[in-house]
C-alpha cells in the first residue's frame, strides 16, 4: 500500500496560513485504512515528562473530555502509561522515549463520529482527493498537562463506552 503525504484538521484553532506552516513542517502520511477511509497519523512530539510519581494531580476523565470538547459525543477513554500505549496502539503513540518518557500517564481517547464527516485535506498532490471521510479521531493526552502528544484520524483505538 503506498502513502501520500497530506494533512487532514479536524478541529484547528489555527489560521489557514498558519495551519498550511504547521502542515507542511509536521508532513503526516496519508494511508488507505480499512475501508478504504484515510488514516493520518498527526504526531505532535512535544517533550514532556509529566510522571505519575511527580506528585502532581492527574486530570480526570471528564476534565480530558471537557477540554477536547468532547462532552456529550461518543467516545472511548483509557488511563495507562505511554510504554502501554505504544504497546498496545503503535500506528498513534509513536513518540521516541527522548521525547515522552515512557512512565508518563496518557489518556488515551477516541472520538466516533455518528457518521462519517467529510474534511479538507490541506496541500495534497495532484491526483489525490482533496477531502477524505472521517469517522473517528484518536489522542494521546498527557495526564497531568493535559498536552496532547499524538494524534490519529481514522484509527479507533479505544472502544465506545
Amino acid at each position: 500500500m503506498t502513502s501520500r503525504r497530506a494533512v487532514v484538521s479536524i478541529r484547528s484553532v489555527l489560521a489557514p496560513a498558519v495551519m498550511v506552516a504547521v502542515a507542511l513542517s509536521l508532513s503526516p502520511a496519508v494511508t488507505l485504512g480499512h475501508g478504504n477511509h484515510p488514516r493520518v497519523a498527526r504526531p505532535h512530539h512535544t517533550v514532556i515528562s509529566s510522571r505519575k510519581s511527580d506528585n502532581r494531580r492527574m486530570l480526570t476523565e471528564q476534565q480530558i473530555i471537557a477540554n477536547l470538547g468532547l462532552t456529550g459525543t461518543r467516545y472511548g477513554a483509557s488511563l495507562m502509561s505511554y510504554a502501554e500505549a505504544q504497546a498496545q496502539h503503535p500506528e498513534l503513540a509513536a513518540a521516541a522515549p527522548s521525547i515522552v518518557d515512557p512512565i508518563t500517564q496518557v489518556w488515551v481517547i477516541t472520538r466516533y463520529y455518528p457518521k462519517p464527516v467529510t474534511e479538507p485535506v490541506g496541500s495534497v498532490p495532484a491526483g489525490v482527493p482533496a477531502t477524505a471521510s472521517v469517522s473517528s479521531e484518536s489522542w494521546v493526552i498527557d495526564a497531568v498537562s493535559g498536552h496532547e502528544t499524538d494524534g490519529c484520524i481514522n484509527c479507533p483505538v479505544i472502544p465506545a463506552s
